[in-house]
């Protein structure tokens, strides 16, 4: 049967996108894998931590709907002071680290070592993975897969992707 309607209206019987959405988001929660996390951390003289908010596409465009839903996000710890927070967070056994008040999101980090992830993201995701999702090369004749990109690949980011699947 086609149903014909006028602009604005739904087909009787068919359910709101956006309902669907939003039950989903009451009853599971809204996980976030990122790179850079939605916030920086730094220790201070005093051993305290001071926080201030991300910056980049993905935070900007979470933090609409962080403050409803706090998600939990997952992120590379990308600073001292980010690797500081991580490991006092597993030393008191916290699972999630809260930020703000009230709590916009819970945040884990993912640790890798420090060649790891320069292959990881400066070898793979900056250069390579970046121009390829963009349409920014003439992929058939670049780029040219050296055999350091390919172990870059392996060690790196697989490697560290499988430290955000493990978190």
């Amino acid at each position: 049967m086609v149903q014909i309607r006028t602009h604005g209206e739904r087909p009787t019987g068919l359910p709101d996108p956006g309902e669907g959405v939003d039950q989903a988001l009451r009853e599971r929660p809204l996980i976030v894998a990122s790179n850079r996390g939605p916030v920086t951390f730094s220790m201070e003289d005093d051993g305290t931590f001071s926080a201030r908010k991300g910056s980049g596409g993905v935070v900007t465009a979470v933090s609409a709907i962080a403050r409803e839903h706090q998600p939990i996000w997952g992120a590379a710890a990308m600073t001292d002071g980010d690797r500081a927070r991580a490991a006092v967070a597993a030393t008191n056994g916290e699972t999630l680290i809260e930020y703000g008040t009230p709590s916009e999101f819970r945040l884990r980090f993912v640790v890798p070592d420090a060649a790891s992830y320069h292959r990881y993201y400066n070898v793979i995701s900056n250069p390579l993975l970046w121009f390829l999702q963009h349409y920014l090369w003439d992929t058939p004749r670049s780029p040219d897969i050296t055999e350091e990109i390919w172990r870059a690949w392996r060690d790196g980011y697989v490697a560290v992707n499988r430290l955000f699947a493990d978190e």
